[in-house]
């Protein structure tokens, strides 16, 4: 092995023989909702490092925003929206703010749900916690790509 290829990483800087490459934050700061990490079971706190300096744990967390955006939350990867027990709970506890959420970012955003008169209420909270899951992933997978450019 080429001893120039070695280096050691110390915090958020990488030093290599006669180089030395500082990581910069993140310009985007990015929030995640509260009512994102209401999840029974799972840990969603990792979303937190989308808004630090660059490293392997932002880069998960951005493939997972990826991911979601693909294949939605229908896809296993947020499935406290999917499972009617734990949606209900989020949106009992945190339903005014999703609400004012989606409303913020879509405006009217009923129609876009395609939802019928005989829906149970857990389709209709795990549809609404859904829309607004991905629409949050969308807007900042949005804000993190502009900052890449």
């Amino acid at each position: 092995m080429d001893p120039r290829a070695t280096g050691t990483c110390e915090g958020e800087a990488v030093t290599m023989p006669n180089q030395s490459i500082e990581f910069e934050q993140s310009q985007t700061e990015v929030t995640v909702p509260v009512w994102m990490k209401a999840g029974e079971g799972e840990d969603y706190e990792f979303l937190d490092r989308l808004s630090g300096a660059p490293s392997t744990e932002r880069d998960q967390a951005i493939h997972w925003v990826r991911d979601l955006v693909y294949g939605g939350c229908i896809s296993g990867m947020y499935m406290p929206a999917v499972t009617y027990r734990e949606a209900l709970s989020t949106m009992a506890e945190h339903g005014d703010d999703v609400l004012e959420y989606l409303r913020d970012s879509i405006g009217n955003f009923w129609p876009l749900l395609s939802l019928s008169d005989d829906d149970s209420w857990s389709f209709i909270a795990s549809k609404v916690l859904s829309a607004a899951v991905e629409e949050w992933a969308r807007n900042t997978l949005e804000r993190l790509e502009v900052e890449e450019r």
